[in-house]
């Protein structure tokens, strides 16, 4: 369980890119992350729990909320990063 100075942040789209960067710069100044997307592999930092889901999904959601209070507890922030890529021409 988390001491209650240590913050616990829920970030979608954790998985690559931006997210990915958000949960290593979250982690870097010390704070829980739960990170999230379609496709996550296991974190080996203990301060990382990771799910995957589609976040559009309520059961993912439920899924995330109650696996970061399980872990750690509490939640102080959500970095909503979540997002779909389609590849098709800009004029569609």
């Amino acid at each position: 369980m988390t001491q209650p100075s240590e913050k616990v942040a829920v970030i979608t789209g954790g998985s690559q890119g931006i997210g990915a960067g958000l949960v290593a710069a979250y982690r870097g100044q010390g704070w829980r992350v739960v990170a999230t997307a379609r496709t996550m592999k296991p974190a080996e930092d203990p301060d990382v729990l990771t799910i995957d889901g589609d976040i559009a999904d309520p059961a993912t959601a439920d899924r995330i909320i109650s696996g970061a209070l399980r872990r750690f507890g509490r939640i102080d922030t959500l970095i909503n990063n979540a997002g779909v890529y389609l590849s098709k021409p800009f004029t569609d």
